[in-house]
């Protein structure tokens, strides 16, 4: 989609999904690594092959000032995103961050503020995204009136996960609390937050609880659920790290003339008229490239903003949305938005 050659930054690979990011930038003919900041010798190792020499260096400032990328990848921890998107936005850097954009509504509203001041692009990166891009599919499925009025969506995310022992370098950071923003709540609930805002809005309140109801090895939650609610609709987002099995198949759109669902094989319909439902084999393909780098470079080239739900003002609603529901939990109450406005 993009032809005009890119300098690209990674910043921080202690994040699981860098391999996503350096397989997609290599992908991109017009997109060549400049360089990367990390000081783990044990990933420096692990990616060696695939950093085709591009030089390391010790902090994200060094990184900017000498490669001087025109955009960074933020892997690193959640709760360094915003360190980084205001190193770069001082330097004029576009940005993609891995999912979630910050552990709190203030540090993400700390970015919209950076990126603003700054005029550049930022994308967070929610997997969820692209690949077969069935998600986005839905919504504009669901936004041409495909299942009538939407009154309901449900997502159920997660997996086992490897035990504390054993746990690599991004799990060491993603199992503290602390650093990830949660536990399996982190980890799981952003996504289901964000298909809900992105088909029906912010809702008007969030009620959720979190427990550790298996991991005995862990200071932070397994399993977590919450519930999105709307004047006319509601949403249901779950998270587990203990469940055998990736839950496939457990997103879904409800509505008052129809059902969409998301399935490996595909998006699934039913109907009124065909409540027995199938597979469907002609869905509209959408002009957003293949993943999060190549619709960035295209939008740089055109020069226009990324599309609302890709960008850091939809990556600062979900952390509100987050933030009501950690509130909710450690409370026991229905907590209503928007959230105060803090300094």
């Amino acid at each position: 989609m993009s032809n005009k050659p890119y300098r690209i930054g990674i910043a921080g690979m202690t994040h699981g999904h860098v391999g996503a990011h350096l397989r997609e930038w290599q992908r991109l003919e017009n997109a060549t690594l400049v360089g990367y900041a990390e000081t783990d010798p044990e990933l420096r190792a692990k990616y060696a092959e695939r950093l085709s020499g591009a030089p390391a260096y010790d902090s994200v400032e060094q990184l900017f000032d000498g490669a001087r990328p025109d955009v960074i990848s933020i892997c690193n921890e959640t709760i360094n995103h915003v360190g980084v998107v205001e190193a770069a936005a001082a330097r004029g850097i576009h940005c993609i961050m891995e999912k979630p954009m910050a552990i709190s509504l203030q540090q993400a509203q700390r970015m919209v503020v950076a990126a603003a001041k700054a005029g550049i692009q930022v994308i967070v990166n929610w997997p969820t995204h692209w690949g077969s891009q069935n998600m986005l599919k839905s919504l504009r499925l669901i936004q041409d009136g495909a299942i009538g009025r939407l009154y309901e969506v449900r997502h159920r995310g997660g997996s086992t996960k490897p035990a504390a022992r054993d746990a690599d370098a991004f799990f060491r950071w993603l199992y503290q609390p602390a650093i990830n923003g949660a536990g399996a709540y982190a980890d799981y609930c952003g996504y289901g937050i964000d298909m809900a805002l992105g088909a029906l809005g912010i809702p008007s309140s969030v009620w959720a609880m979190t427990g550790r109801y298996v991991r005995e090895d862990l200071m932070g939650d397994d399993n977590a659920r919450m519930i999105l609610q709307y004047p006319r609709a509601l949403a249901m987002v779950e998270a587990t790290w203990t469940q055998v099995g990736v839950p496939h198949g457990a997103t879904a759109f409800y509505g008052d003339r129809g059902t969409l669902e998301l399935r490996p094989e595909g998006i699934w319909q039913a109907t009124l008229e065909n409540q027995r439902g199938a597979i469907l084999d002609k869905v509209p393909a959408l002009d957003y490239g293949a993943s999060a780098m190549e619709y960035m470079l295209h939008q740089l080239d055109r020069g226009e903003p990324v599309a609302e739900i890709f960008s850091v003002r939809r990556g600062r609603d979900t952390a509100e949305v987050f933030e009501a529901g950690l509130l909710s939990a450690r409370t026991g109450q229905i907590v209503a938005l928007p959230l105060p406005v803090l300094p």
